[in-house]
This record gives C-alpha cells, sequence and structure tokens, in this order.
C-alpha cells in the first residue's frame, strides 16, 4: 500500500462522498452509487487504466499505477459507497424532519397522537399515558363539589365545558368508552396548551416565572429556584426556558447590531455610490451610442454585402470602408466595457456587502423565531411551557398518569416543525446568499445527530468488524467467487514481462469494450433527444402477449419481470463468472416466485407484501435470512467458534488471524455502545439488542449473497421493526418502543440497496489479493475511509438541502417511506387501543415483553417455511454431488431486483454452460476477456453520461434528461 495509492484512494473517496448528493439530487442523473457496483468507482478504475497509466507511462516506467495501487484505490473508493446515496443519506434527512410537515395532512397520525409517544415528542398525552382513566374522571369530576386537592380544582377549572360534561356522564355511569378517552384527552391536552395551569401552580409556590425571566445570571437564577424548593423536573425545565430567554435576547442583540452595522455601512457606501454612478453614466451613454452606430454600421455591410452577392460584383472599397468602420466601433465598445466593468463590479461589490447583512439578520430572525417556538410568546403557549404543563399532570396525578417518554434525538425537533431546521430543509433557503456551513441550525441538530449519527457509525464500524471475522472463513475456506473483487483482479492483471494489464493486449476485450460504448452512445442520444436521434437498441424483451396463457401467473405481484424483463449485459458478464449452479438459481428466482405464486392463488392463498410491514412475503424472506444465517454459523462453526473463544481469552488456533480475534471484540463493544445509544435516545434496552441483531442479520446475508453472486443490486424486502412486533406479537412492543424500533429500521436499513458491509467486503478481498496486503492493515484505512466519507456526506448534504430544499422528485424518499413508516407506527397504536392494550403496553419493557408474546400462528409458519427452504436446499447442496439448486434462490426470489436481474443471470449461465460445453476449460478462458470487457464498456458508459449531465446542468443551468444504464 503506497503513500500515493493512499493519497489518491482516499482523494477519491471524499469526491464520491462530496458530489453524490449533487449528481443524484440536483441533476437527477443515473445514481452515482446505485448499487454493489458504483459507476463513480469501476468506471474510475476503467478510465485509470486506459487513459491516465498510458499517459503516466510516457513519463518514465516508474509513473503508472502499479496493480497493488489501483487495488487500494478502488478499495478505499468503496468504503465510502454506504453513505452518500440510497445506503444512508439519500433519506436521513427526510425520514427525521418530513413527518412534522406530514403529520398536518393525516388525521389518523393526529387521532392516535403518535407523536406523544415519540421520546423527547410532543408533550401531549397519548391514550396509553392515562392509566386509570375512571380514577382520573371521579378525582377531577370530585373537585366540582369540593372534594379532592386544589391540584384537582386547579385541573378542574381548566377543563372546557364538554370536557366537565362528559366527566360527570362517565362519573354517573361508572365506566369510560373508548370514545369517552379521546374525548378526556382533548380536555387535558387543552389543560398542558394553557399557560394558566403551570403559573397558577408556580404561584402557588411562591414562584412568580416573570420575576426569573428578568434574572441575567445563571448562578442568581438557579438560587432562586433553590430557595423557591421547587421539585427538580421543574427547576430543569424552568432553567431551560431561562436560557433559552437569554439567548433569543442575545439574538435580538446581534439582529439590532447587525441592523446598525447595515445602516452604517449604506451611509458609508451612499458617496461612493453616488461617485460611481456619475462616473458610469456618460461611460454608458457612450455605450449605447456605440452600439446604435454599430448596429447601423453592421446593417449597412450587410447590406452591401447582399447586393454585392445579388449583382455578382466585385467587393469595392465603400465595403472595405464599412468593414473598417465596423472594427473600429467594435474596438472602442471593447475598450468602453474594459473601464465600465470595474466600476460594475464595484456596484456588486457594494451590494454584495449588504446582502452580507440581510442575509444574517434574515438567519437571525428565523433563530428567533424557533427559539420562540420554545418558550412561548404572547399568543402562543410554548413547547417547554407545555412540558412544563405534562410534567406537573404527571407530577399531581403519579399513579393515574405517565410522564413524557425519556429519551430525545429521535426525529428532528423532536418532531415539530421547527421555523429554521425543519421548515427550511422543506422549502429551500431564499436568502440573498446562500447558507453557509456555520449559517445551519447545529443547535437544533445536536441531539438528532448525536442518537442516529452515533448508532450508525457505531453500526458501520461492527460491520467492518464482522467483515474482517467472516473474510478468512469466505474468502480461504469457502473460496467464494466475489464476482466484483474478481473484476478488479481480471482488468488490473498485467501481461507477462509487461505493464500493460493482460486484458488490454486481447482484442475481444476490445469488441466487447466497443460494442457497450456504441450500444450506450447510441440509446444514450436517443434518450436526450429522442427526434434527432431516433435509432434505439433494445435492452430487454416483451413476453406479454403470453400472459393471456397463465392468468393465474399474471395475477402475481413480481410477474412482470417474467414478461418484460429488461437485459443489463455487465450482469450477464458477470453471471459468466459464476458456478453455473448460482447463476442457473438467481436466473430462474423470478420464474420459481410466479410459479410458487400461481400455486398459493389457486390454493385461495396470497403471498402478500408490504415495504415497511409483515405480510406473508415479507415474512417468508426473513425466514430465508434467518435460514441462511443458521447455514452460515453451521458451515464454519469451528472457525467462528475459535474466534469467540480467542475474543474471550482462550488459545487461538494458527489457521485464526489475529485481526479476526480483535475484531470479534470490536464487534461486541460497537453493538454494546449502539445499544447504549438507543436506549439513551428512548428504546428499551431488549428491543435495541434485538434491533441491532436484525440489522446485523440483514447486511451479513446481502453480504454473502453479493460475494458468492455478484448480483449488483440486492433488497432484503423486509425490515426488522414490523418483523420484531410481529414475531413478538403487538401487546409486547410498546407504542415508543415501536415508533423508535421504525425510525432506527429506515435510518439503519432503510434501502439496504446500498448498505456498506458488501463494500468493506469486497475491499477487504481486492486488497488482499490485487493489492497483497493485509486485512488488517486493509481494515485500519477501511474504517479512516467510513468516518471521513460519513462525515464529508453529512456536511455536503446538509448544505445542499438547507440551500435548495428537500428533493421532491424523488418521492420515495420525500413522501412514500416517511408515510408508510408512521402509517405503520399509527396502526400499531390503533390495534392495541382496538384491543384495550395500548396503556398495559406503554408501561411494558425490558424482559417482560417476552411474558406478553404472542404472534400469530400464521407469522410462525410463513417464517417457518422461509426459514426450512433455505436449510434443506443449503443440506441438499452439501450433500448430494448433482444438486443444482442453490438456496441463494429463496433469498431474493419474489423481489424487484430479481424483477430486473434474473433474466441476465440466465442469459450468463446459459452463455457459460454453452462456452464450456464446446470449447472446455480453454473456451471459457478465451471468452473471459470479451466479459471483463462487457463490463469495463458499461460501467465507463454510465460514467460518461453522467459526466455530459453534469456538463449540461453547468452550462445550461437546466436538469439534463436521465438515462440509465445499470440496475437500481
Amino acid at each position: 500500500m503506497s503513500a500515493r495509492a493512499i493519497i489518491l484512494g482516499v482523494l477519491l473517496g471524499v469526491l464520491v462522498a462530496g458530489v453524490t448528493y449533487f449528481n443524484d439530487a440536483v441533476i437527477a442523473q443515473t445514481f452515482l452509487i446505485g448499487n454493489f457496483l458504483p459507476i463513480v468507482i469501476f468506471g474510475g478504475l476503467v478510465i485509470l487504466l486506459m487513459v491516465v497509466n498510458p499517459a503516466l507511462r510516457a513519463l518514465g516506467q516508474g509513473w503508472p499505477l502499479r496493480p497493488g495501487e489501483l487495488a487500494v484505490i478502488t478499495a478505499l473508493g468503496l468504503a465510502v459507497c454506504g453513505w452518500p446515496g440510497s445506503g444512508f443519506f439519500r433519506s436521513f434527512t427526510t425520514n427525521l424532519a418530513l413527518p412534522s410537515h406530514i403529520i398536518k395532512d393525516k388525521a389518523s397520525w393526529q387521532e392516535a397522537h403518535v407523536m406523544s409517544y415519540l421520546p423527547g415528542g410532543s408533550p401531549l398525552l397519548g391514550e396509553g399515558h392515562v392509566q386509570d382513566w375512571m380514577g382520573l374522571a371521579s378525582r377531577l369530576a370530585g373537585a366540582e363539589e369540593g372534594q379532592g386537592d386544589e391540584a384537582d380544582r386547579l385541573v378542574w377549572g381548566l377543563l372546557a365545558d364538554d370536557a366537565k360534561s362528559l366527566l360527570r356522564e362517565v362519573c354517573r355511569r361508572g365506566q369510560v368508552r373508548e370514545g369517552d378517552k379521546r374525548e378526556i384527552l382533548k380536555g387535558l391536552n387543552k389543560v398542558i396548551e394553557s399557560r394558566d395551569f403551570y403559573l397558577s401552580w408556580l404561584s402557588v409556590r411562591g414562584v412568580r416565572p416573570a420575576d426569573l425571566d428578568a434574572i441575567g445570571e445563571e448562578g442568581e437564577f438557579r438560587r432562586a429556584l433553590d430557595r423557591a424548593d421547587l421539585p427538580e423536573w421543574t427547576r430543569t425545565l424552568l432553567v431551560e426556558r431561562w436560557a433559552r430567554v437569554r439567548k433569543r435576547e442575545a439574538l435580538l442583540a446581534n439582529h439590532g447590531g447587525l441592523e446598525e452595522q447595515r445602516k452604517t455601512l449604506l451611509e458609508k457606501q451612499a458617496a461612493e455610490r453616488e461617485r460611481l454612478q456619475v462616473e458610469l453614466a456618460p461611460l454608458r451613454k457612450s455605450r449605447e451610442n456605440l452600439a446604435r452606430e454599430l448596429e447601423a454600421a453592421e446593417k449597412r455591410r450587410d447590406l452591401l454585402h447582399k447586393e454585392q452577392l445579388e449583382t455578382d460584383r466585385p467587393q469595392d472599397p465603400e465595403a472595405d470602408a464599412l468593414g473598417q468602420e465596423v472594427a473600429a466601433l467594435k474596438a472602442q465598445t471593447a475598450e468602453l466595457e474594459e473601464k465600465i466593468r470595474p466600476l460594475d463590479k464595484r456596484l456588486a461589490r457594494l451590494d454584495w456587502e449588504v446582502a452580507y447583512y440581510d442575509n444574517e439578520m434574515q438567519r437571525l430572525a428565523k433563530a428567533m423565531e424557533s427559539q420562540d417556538r420554545q418558550i412561548g410568546t404572547p399568543k402562543a403557549v410554548g413547547r417547554i411551557e407545555k412540558e412544563l404543563n405534562r410534567a406537573l399532570l404527571a407530577h399531581l396525578y403519579p399513579d393515574v398518569i405517565l410522564g413524557a417518554p425519556k429519551g430525545e434525538g429521535g426525529l428532528l425537533a423532536g418532531g415539530e416543525a421547527d421555523p429554521f431546521a425543519v421548515e427550511i430543509l422543506q422549502q429551500g433557503w431564499h436568502g440573498k446568499r446562500l447558507l453557509g456551513l456555520t449559517g445551519l441550525p447545529w443547535e437544533t441538530w445536536g441531539p438528532t445527530l448525536k442518537l442516529w449519527c452515533g448508532v450508525a457509525i457505531l453500526m458501520a464500524l461492527a460491520t467492518l468488524c464482522l467483515a474482517l471475522v467472516v473474510h478468512p472463513q469466505w474468502s480461504k475456506r469457502e473460496l467464494l467467487a466475489y464476482p466484483i473483487a474478481r473484476f478488479v483482479e481480471e482488468v488490473t492483471a498485467p501481461a507477462p514481462n509487461s505493464q500493460t494489464p493482460a486484458v488490454l493486449t486481447s482484442k475481444l476485450f476490445w469488441y466487447g469494450f466497443a460494442a457497450l460504448l456504441i450500444l450506450h452512445l447510441i440509446n444514450g442520444l436517443n434518450a436526450w433527444d429522442a427526434e434527432r436521434f431516433f435509432i434505439k437498441i433494445p435492452r430487454g424483451f416483451d413476453f406479454s402477449a403470453l400472459r393471456t396463457l397463465f392468468p393465474m401467473a399474471s395475477r402475481v405481484d413480481a410477474s412482470w419481470g417474467l414478461w418484460w424483463p429488461p437485459i443489463y449485459l455487465s450482469v450477464v458478464a458477470f453471471a459468466f463468472f459464476l458456478n453455473t449452479d448460482v447463476s442457473l438459481s438467481i436466473g430462474l428466482s423470478n420464474l420459481a416466485w410466479v410459479v410458487f405464486g400461481s400455486f398459493l392463488i389457486s390454493a385461495g392463498l396470497t403471498a402478500q407484501s408490504a415495504y415497511f410491514g409483515a405480510e406473508n412475503f415479507n415474512l417468508l424472506l426473513f425466514g430465508a435470512y434467518l435460514g441462511m444465517a443458521i447455514v452460515l454459523l453451521y458451515v464454519g462453526r469451528r472457525y467462528y467458534l475459535n474466534v469467540a473463544a480467542s475474543a474471550v481469552g482462550l488459545p487461538r488456533k494458527a489457521d485464526t488471524p489475529a485481526y479476526a480475534t480483535w475484531a470479534a471484540r470490536g464487534l461486541v463493544v460497537c453493538l454494546g455502545l449502539a445499544v447504549f445509544l438507543l436506549v439513551r435516545g428512548g428504546l428499551d434496552w431488549f428491543l435495541a439488542l434485538v434491533l441491532v441483531l436484525l440489522v446485523l442479520l440483514t447486511v451479513l446475508v446481502i453480504t454473502r449473497i453479493n460475494a458468492e453472486t455478484g448480483a449488483p443490486f440486492l433488497q432484503a424486502y423486509w425490515l426488522p421493526a414490523p418483523i420484531i412486533a410481529a414475531v413478538l406479537g403487538a401487546r409486547a412492543v410498546s407504542p415508543q418502543g415501536y415508533i423508535m424500533l421504525a425510525i432506527a429500521t429506515v435510518i439503519l436499513v432503510g434501502d439496504p440497496r446500498e448498505t456498506l458491509m458488501p463494500y468493506l467486503a469486497n475491499a477487504l478481498r481486492i486488497g488482499e489479493n490485487t493489492a497483497k496486503a493485509s486485512p488488517a492493515r486493509v481494515g485500519r484505512w477501511l474504517l479512516v475511509m467510513v468516518i471521513v466519507g460519513f462525515a464529508v456526506a453529512l456536511v455536503v448534504t446538509l448544505l445542499f438541502q438547507y440551500n435548495l430544499g428537500f428533493n421532491y422528485r424523488d418521492g420515495w424518499t420525500t413522501r412514500s417511506l416517511p408515510e408508510q413508516v408512521f402509517n405503520a407506527i399509527t396502526a400499531h397504536v390503533s390495534k392495541l387501543a382496538a384491543h384495550g392494550q395500548v396503556e398495559e403496553a406503554t408501561v411494558t419493557g425490558g424482559l417482560e415483553a417476552l411474558k406478553h408474546i404472542n404472534p400469530e400462528p400464521a407469522t410462525l409458519v410463513w417464517i417457518g417455511v422461509g426459514l426450512a427452504l433455505v436449510v434443506l436446499f443449503s443440506v441438499a447442496r452439501l450433500r448430494i454431488s448433482w444438486w443444482f439448486i442453490h438456496p441463494v434462490l429463496f433469498l431474493v426470489w419474489g423481489t424487484y431486483p430479481m424483477g430486473q436481474m434474473s433474466a441476465s443471470f440466465f442469459i450468463g449461465w446459459a452463455i457459460k454452460a454453452v462456452t464450456v460445453k464446446l470449447g472446455g476449460a480453454k473456451g471459457y478462458q478465451n471468452v473471459k476477456p470479451f466479459m471483463v470487457g462487457v463490463i469495463a464498456g458499461e460501467v465507463l458508459a454510465a460514467l460518461g453520461w453522467l459526466v455530459a449531465g453534469s456538463a449540461y446542468y453547468w452550462l445550461t443551468g437546466k436538469v439534463p434528461p436521465s438515462y440509465g444504464i445499470l440496475p437500481g
């Protein structure tokens, strides 16, 4: 690992992290990453091989990048690819900020009070927060008759008349109905939204908040609270409110200072502006006169030239004179422009200086709105005041009303539409200048970034440790193909006695390479301008006429991939390098699913699916993933047991590398810290532990599929939160637990098409096999790149989004996914309420949840079927020599990626089968360069159109047409 290779690899990673959002969201081109074959990495590798290295070779033999250096650059670039796009930041901010906006139009969310169950969320009460409805009604209604204490009378006095009438009716009836609960909640929440409640209570304790707000020193303020002998929760909230009042005063003073500075600047500029205008006026007048003279002279010249052409006369002296006059006028105009330009620039500079103050004042005004939302205004109660009221209710009725869920950071600004942090993200900044890094609302983002960025980085490090643990088993013992890493090996391997890659000396490579470039040039031009470039080469088949012959199959959800299969030639090439049982199994996966689905339909069953749900299909795939994990552990049981034993200090065998032992320890530490952060954020420890294990299960199996098949586009089609609720039963998962599970799920594995671990696994293989570097050494640099890439992608994404607003063209992240998540949360709360279990479930936590496990039998059946299929086919593959179906079929069938790619895998299998049948091993080796050329041509074509789109945007300011090449 040379220094220049590491430097170039780091620069490549920073570039990927820095430009992905611009490419994907601003100019809306083919995803820069998009799948596990990122065009920016592998297209860059092809350019280094075919353009940069030949140029460097002209400088001397030591200049070109060696194969090992190219491998290091590629490996370090891959380590960043899990962050900027779909793997994380594509939906990170939208999932955290948009629910507070969408809820305004969602009556069901509001009725279920979903934000009230969010730790650190709405201070209002949800149904599960009242533990004794009858007891509460009796106490409050009794206050009217002089019963109860002063607190009861205080609350009763603040209730609306309709709420009072309902409470009297409930007491007479002796029963609280479901409809009554909603109405009582409305009354209590009106109390929480009343400033009179906590002010009256504080006045009883001898405290006037207005007097406290006037205290300017924090120490004096705290001493005043001590003298009032207030409970700790009150002190905490009042200190926070006091600090925000002081913060607002500082912002207001800063705003006023900027206003004074702006006024002073305008006064200073007035004289200079007048002088510049006086100096510019005659120059602009002269330019206008010259422009008119030039226009007239050009018209006379053109007219004379036209007459000469019509009469066929030779050019006369008059024409020459006119030409000289035009040239002289142009020269005079250019001289004037040289004089005017610096004066115009100075005027623009004066405007820019004023714009700075306007922008900062506008930003401070938004920041003050955010503070007002917290501390309140004369017309509106602030969030902290509502929190005081909510905590006061829980204090006054400790056995009846629960306090707010502990934790913070689950959603940005606690799920509220903060005027600065949230609303600008949605609309973009409309100030006169762009928001810079220091202008972003980092204070509001603080709790959210601490929670989710901390968990994400820890889980990323855990996946790196897991990749290091499984690497020796998969690479050395099971001899997995690693097709993506193998492409790097094939394309960089030098010819004997030469620095030139051997593959570049093959004509077949160039045939495949050129064919793909030509194909995508023709189709790309057609996508950009179909009228002028009307030729289009089909990249798929249309078997839709067969649908009438198979009506049952047409009703299966994923059958579209059977009737209109697209063809990706790079996927065909990858399939050529696989074992035939693997490529055939994936090639048949979509057909197998349609047959299976048809059988279910004919039997009166359906394999229903919901992206964020636990329907039959989701459960089936979860069972398959669980079965594959069991198989993986069983196959490598001796190695993994020794790794685990050595991690706790027992002897380590010689064939167990030391880095695997340390990686296992790091894995446990990272998982433990991730669970700790989730618990701090408000998730129960038991649910947090199950969540991180299921996230690991997801990325582990996806990585295994990629390492064994090279499939560049994969999705699990099951997500941890709904699976946990289905397996444990709704009663065992509290509303606050489910909302945190749901948010954590979409943050960590919402779209695993770009999950980090496959990139890391391929990077380790590339580093070891091509760069000849130990996994331990490569792993250290991968760790650096994971953290650097995250930081760069975070900053770039926030800067773009705060200045331009969300990319609403991407409906998946700005509407569909956030809606699905909170629809599921609402359904969970509503289900508990319908069964009268929401109050009990709200206080369920820890191992107590195990007492309430009650999954539906159908849930276990579907999971068991998926698990059994994978385990049985794995055993058959291990024990029966002629067995040709790989269990990967049951991990991918029925998914959208297989609808896109299964036909390509089947074609790749067929080409390899025919090649080996006719030409044997020699024929296979002969065709390999052609397939490498196909992959190289496809990724380079994708990168080329990406560059073309970027250039078009910078030159025209318009979003260019999009032309997709790779799956995803």
